[in-house]
């Protein structure tokens, strides 16, 4: 089994409340692979974890938000989404298998922004 944990400004990066929750979950299944998936301020905390990783932590993804344009004008007007990237950010969200690969790429681009693709109207 794989899980996909998504953390904004918590685990790994800082201690107690959310992230000792995640800890311990992470820890109490040593036969389950976990991704992260982490949303942070800045570039300035990348790789900076208050946490040893367990070696069952296989992945660790990590989206800045100050690499995203928030302006309306840096989105360069509306985009969509091609049909099939649509329809695994719609998988994740309702928690049916889903493309990993391309749900990363979604979150790591730098034009698309985070609050677009969880929040958007598509």
């Amino acid at each position: 089994m794989r899980i996909c944990f998504v953390a904004e400004g918590c685990y790994p990066y800082a201690v107690g409340g959310v992230s000792s929750w995640i800890d311990g979950m992470i820890r109490a299944f040593p036969n389950v692979e976990f991704v992260l998936l982490t949303i942070v301020a800045d570039r300035s905390v990348r790789g900076d974890f208050a946490y040893t990783l367990p070696e069952n932590v296989t992945e660790v993804y990590e989206v800045y938000l100050s690499d995203l344009d928030w302006s309306r004008a840096g989105r360069g007007g509306q985009r969509r989404l091609t049909s099939y990237k649509h329809e695994s950010l719609r998988a994740l969200v309702l928690n049916r298998q889903c493309d990993w690969d391309t749900i990363f790429d979604l979150f790591r681009r730098p034009e698309i922004s985070v609050d677009g693709l969880l929040m958007g109207e598509e």
